[in-house]
């Protein structure tokens, strides 16, 4: 044997053997491998996660915006990793969407591992130490829970990010690979659907060990001293300011995502908290058809005009803007009509967008008027058209055929509207007006996604084309009416 490989060889064994020691060290004690080995701060809620890892089987964290949740379960995936033997030890980790998956936890764990120097390879999704994986990053199809089976090992650890959105066959199937003294499982998230799984466990004697943080519990509001580096990274009273007027307080959006609260499950909201939630998280291809605007126009103030584009199943949000007039909304539109190639544009017709409306008929655009207080089509089952058109969006939210952006104003909105039966047994969606005098935001977002919506379901009758107009025949004979040019798209 060389000097020289002796020499690397000696100092092999030695890093080794410091590894060796610092996984004992730190076995029992996560807020020191975390704040000693990482060079991070934990303040007390984060600390208390951990701990509570360390001496619980079953962990259940349910949680407002804001906290650093990701960071904290990652940190804890760390921990175990470094200070348990790789041959007896797995780490499992999954979350509603394969994007969560790689993009947000599995990124935390890439940058802190590095940062650490900790042992083995960080790929992806993967951790290797010694040749053995010991952590992976899985998003297996709802309905086909194998990728957990056969996975187990004496110190495993079971990690379920957003659990609120991870379908119940997975909740199931981590649950059976916990069965070992020395497993755990940690599940962690906004509180959102109080009829889902997360729920359950997140109640009194389900036999969790149970962990709330709403807002007022975090240092930006107890005073609790962290290094001004973490303090700007956690939930603020400014966001705080912006979340009481985007949601209102009361909404189910408010009560999950800033007070850290499962909302009641109202009788009369239109639409769930839990599918549009799903809806949010939800990935479908845009088609090709119905290729349609919805427009949404400002009465002023806080109220903004929104514009939503609708592509099949797909529902974005275009563009959103304040205190313009209506020639300056009109051409906003004519723009949106131009760059998105819809072939309508579903106008709210009420107040000021009547306006809209007319300009944008006097140039010609395909344009539909929606006047939510007239008559529905269905007049025995609906008592206006607003209520029809909302009916149908909240089907689709049911039926789950419907990819609408993860935008928290968007969801406080639509899940804010409640609906009741008049005397005559028809369905009645609350009003603007009704759910102002709630305290609640005008539902701008909301109503541009549901013309949207019903922009498809419209007859003919309700759009606006001049330029599709029946030519003047020769005063004998009348003419034949030219084909529309939207009859491809609107039948």
């Amino acid at each position: 044997m060389t000097d020289a490989f002796a020499s690397l060889l000696a100092d092999r064994l030695e890093a080794d053997a410091h590894q060796a020691a610092q996984a004992v060290r730190y076995r029992n004690d996560p807020t020191g491998f975390v704040t000693e080995r990482l060079q991070e701060h934990l303040w007390s809620k984060q600390r208390e996660i951990l701990e509570a890892v360390r001496d619980n089987r079953l962990v259940a964290v349910q949680s407002c915006h804001g906290i650093g949740k990701s960071f904290t379960v990652s940190r804890a995936a760390l921990w175990w990793g470094a200070t348990h033997p790789p041959a007896d030890t797995r780490i499992i980790t999954t979350a509603p969407t394969f994007k969560q998956v790689r993009g947000v936890l599995w990124q935390e764990l890439r940058r802190a591992h590095k940062r650490g120097r900790l042992p083995g390879t960080m790929l992806q999704l993967e951790w290797n130490v010694d040749g053995m994986l010991i952590a992976q990053g899985i998003k297996p199809d709802d309905h086909e829970p194998d990728a957990f089976q056969g996975v187990h090992a004496e110190h495993l650890l079971v990690i379920l990010d957003e659990a609120n959105g991870v379908a119940p066959a997975l909740w199931n199937a981590a649950i059976s690979l916990a069965t070992s003294t020395h497993s755990r499982i940690v599940v962690i998230g906004n509180p959102d659907d109080p009829t889902s799984k997360f729920a359950e466990v997140c109640r009194p004697g389900s036999g969790w060990k149970r962990i709330q943080v709403g807002y007022q519990d975090t240092p930006n509001f107890t005073g609790e001293d962290v290094p001004e580096k973490v303090r700007s990274r956690l939930i603020s009273p400014a966001w705080i300011e912006d979340a009481r007027r985007m949601f209102g307080e009361g909404s189910p959006v408010w009560t999950s995502k800033v007070l850290g609260e499962f909302p009641e499950q109202a009788e009369d909201a239109l639409i769930r908290l839990s599918v549009a939630r799903a809806a949010a998280v939800r990935e479908l291809p845009a088609g090709k058809y119905p290729n349609v605007l919805g427009v949404d126009v400002a009465r002023g103030g806080s109220d903004k005009t929104i514009i939503a584009w609708r592509r099949g199943p797909k529902f974005t949000l275009y563009s959103e803007s304040h205190h313009e007039d209506t020639m300056q909304t009109a051409g906003r539109v004519k723009v949106a009509l131009a760059e998105t190639g819809a072939a309508n544009a579903a106008v709210d017709g009420d107040g000021l967008g009547a306006g809209v409306v007319d300009r944008l008929a006097e140039q010609g655009l395909p344009v539909q008027e929606m006047r939510g207080g007239m008559t529905a089509r269905d007049s025995e089952r609906f008592a206006n058209k607003r209520a029809e058109w909302f009916w149908g969006l909240r089907v689709r939210f049911e039926d789950g055929d419907i990819d609408i952006p993860d935008d928290d104003e968007l969801l406080a909105q639509l899940t804010s509207i409640k609906w009741k039966l008049n005397s005559r047994g028809q369905i009645v969606i609350e009003s603007k007006d009704d759910m102002k005098s709630r305290g609640l935001p005008s539902p701008d977002k909301a109503d541009a996604v549901a013309y949207t919506n019903a922009a498809w379901d419209m007859p003919w009758d309700d759009v606006y084309n001049p330029a599709a107009s029946a030519p003047e025949g020769d005063g004998d004979t009348p003419a034949e009416p030219e084909r529309n040019p939207w009859a491809e798209v609107y039948g």
